[in-house]
């Protein structure tokens, strides 16, 4: 577990989830637990990811507390946004920014994360944020804005070839919207069950374009403009 030595801690526990919280807030993190059981309930049979390995969160109560517990990274995205979770999956660790409505949605989406690395391994990035935000039992309405103000502006990112999030906040929020909305068309569209059987070709090592070759009998950039045209969206042609 994280525990940040500048507070003083208190848990609540359930199951494989603990929350750690301090002040007044027991009621908020025995919320945040509840949406993480939630999530287990839900993703666990979808990816097929071991549900019963203890996850631990350390709850904060406000961005000045929880800036300095995250790691480093982009001085644009932290002056830019603000980071409300994240999931260290290899320890089974996360933190969450407890105050707010969004966090339980942003609570469950770092958990699905730990379970898609329990599940898959190493899955892309799109992969593991579309389904990060599949999972969220409180989801916001950013990210369809996002994906409507792409399609209509031609800022379209070719989604299944970018490995991590551009730098660029706006289209950071652009590639979360693709993710989510391409997962959920593998998902609702093509058959959970096929999403389970894709992070187990994955667990093995098998690379993304064999495995989805593999389970949906397709490459990338053809599940890629699948979704596109379900969206009404242009096709996206790689470079030569």
């Amino acid at each position: 577990m994280f525990e940040d030595v500048r507070l003083d801690w208190q848990e609540v526990s359930s199951g494989p989830i603990s929350v750690l919280y301090h002040g007044p807030v027991q009621k908020r993190a025995e919320t945040v637990r509840d949406a993480i059981l939630e999530t287990l309930g839900t993703m666990g049979p979808i990816l097929g990811a071991d549900t019963e390995t203890p996850i631990r969160v350390t709850m904060y109560n406000n961005v000045k507390e929880m800036i300095d517990a995250l790691p480093p990274g982009s001085a644009t995205i932290r002056r830019e946004l603000i980071t409300e979770g994240q999931a260290f999956t290899n320890f089974g660790t996360l933190l969450v920014l407890g105050a707010g409505r969004l966090s339980t949605g942003t609570a469950s989406h770092e958990a699905t994360h730990i379970l898609s690395d329990r599940a898959g391994g190493n899955i892309p990035r799109w992969l593991d944020e579309g389904l990060a935000e599949y999972g969220n039992v409180s989801p916001g309405f950013s990210y369809d804005i996002a994906l409507e103000f792409a399609i209509e502006t031609g800022r379209l990112l070719p989604i299944t070839s970018q490995d991590v999030p551009p730098g660029d906040p706006e289209d950071a929020i652009i590639f979360y919207a693709q993710a989510r909305s391409i997962v959920r068309f593998m998902l609702d569209g093509l058959g959970r069950h096929k999403m389970r059987e894709l992070m187990a070709h994955m667990k093995t090592g098998m690379n993304t374009e064999q495995a989805i070759r593999t389970v949906y009998g397709t490459g990338l950039v053809e599940l890629e403009n699948a979704w596109r045209r379900a969206i009404s969206a242009p096709e996206y042609i790689p470079p030569k």
